[in-house]
């Protein structure tokens, strides 16, 4: 939300920073994370616990399918820790598969 948040301020500003600062957006996202990390504690209570670690992982699959289709995947694979290794390997297999 918050990549996409910056990209249509973009759009509307021609890539000006306009009304939103570099605190501005980090406070945005700070604002996102805790709000996403509150509705998954909130969620996981009602998940049986043999469940819980396919649940999750069927979200981490969700929100990397999300990013391969924005201009953001690589920025994704680094906020989640890959290597420059692994990043270029997934960034290279997009390439491949859009050929």
């Amino acid at each position: 939300n918050v990549f996409k948040s910056i990209e249509i301020k973009d759009k509307l500003t021609d890539g000006a920073f306009g009304w939103l600062t570099q605190f501005g957006i980090k406070n945005l996202q700070e604002i996102t994370e805790r709000k996403y990390m509150q509705l998954l504690q909130s969620m996981f209570t009602h998940i049986p616990d043999d469940e819980k670690q396919k649940v999750l992982s069927e979200l981490e699959n969700v929100e990397e399918e999300y990013y391969k289709a924005t201009d953001y995947y690589e920025d994704y694979l680094r906020s989640i820790g890959k290597s420059e290794k692994e990043i270029q390997r997934k960034l290279k297999e997009i390439s491949d598969d859009g050929n």
